[in-house]
């Protein structure tokens, strides 16, 4: 019996020192290599989409995270429409999700975003920002409608980050938070989730900013913040923020 033990255990030292995974033994994992890893991935978003990807970089599993982060872009696109996919290993196979549906319904969404405010505001500008870490539902696709965005208890439904710049003059003497109100309201009727951040741009440094990204506009307002925003009466920031997200103890959508 011992001798039986000890080659049991020689057996088992083989094995792992070999790096193999020994299967259909409770819920050990298949260790698929980077390689197959990859080419599931590729498989994966050209059956979804339809088209061809190319991988920008991959951040293997790792020590700081047990799944893969491969950086991708559409072929007939480019690097600005960069997004991930992660893809993990399971007892069960590979698990691959994705974040490209965030670059389909970008300019459809953003035109959206341009209707509401432009409901509330006369002179503005809007951006809706990308998002190429973030990953949703497996079930969104190219098909994916608008108003089939919101699913509840989907915990990855598809969030958007919008970014309102106002003129100061189209405000009227209201307060951000006063503009944020009916926009965050009907973004909410139309369960629309998302972040909201906005701005009032003073008139003489409005067209200075106006159209630019995100980015650009970071750069040129740095530390100079006062001279181009209005501020907000008692406040160290000219933003204010507003959350449209589903209410986790009563399943409602709710503005935060």
């Amino acid at each position: 019996m011992r001798k039986l033990l000890v080659i049991l255990v020689t057996f088992l030292l083989m094995v792992n020192g070999t790096g193999c995974s020994l299967l259909g033994i409770g819920n050990v994992k298949k260790r698929y290599t980077l390689e197959e890893r990859r080419a599931a991935v590729m498989q994966y978003l050209e059956e979804k989409y339809g088209e061809k990807f190319i991988e920008i970089s991959v951040e293997p599993e790792g020590v700081l995270a047990s799944y893969d982060t491969f950086h991708m872009y559409p072929q007939a696109g480019t690097k600005e429409d960069k997004f991930t996919a992660c893809c993990s290993r399971t007892s069960k196979g590979l698990t691959i999700s994705d974040g490209y549906f965030g670059v389909l319904i970008h300019d459809q969404y953003e035109e959206l975003m341009n209707e509401i405010v432009g409901q509330v505001c006369d002179e503005f500008f809007l951006e809706v920002l990308a998002q190429p870490d973030a990953t949703f539902s497996g079930r969104y696709n190219r098909d994916t409608d608008l108003s089939e965005l919101y699913q509840k208890g989907d915990i990855k439904n598809y969030a958007s980050s919008v970014w309102i710049h106002i003129k100061e003059s189209s405000a009227n003497g209201r307060s951000i938070g006063e503009i944020l109100q009916p926009i965050a309201q009907t973004m909410l009727d139309r369960q629309l989730l998302g972040y909201i951040i906005a701005d009032i741009i003073k008139d003489e440094k409005y067209d200075e900013l106006k159209g630019k990204s995100a980015s650009d506009i970071n750069d040129i307002t740095n530390k100079r913040w006062q001279e181009f925003y209005v501020y907000p009466q008692s406040q160290d920031d000219p933003y204010r923020r507003v959350f449209i997200i589903e209410d986790k103890e009563t399943g409602s959508l709710v503005i935060r």
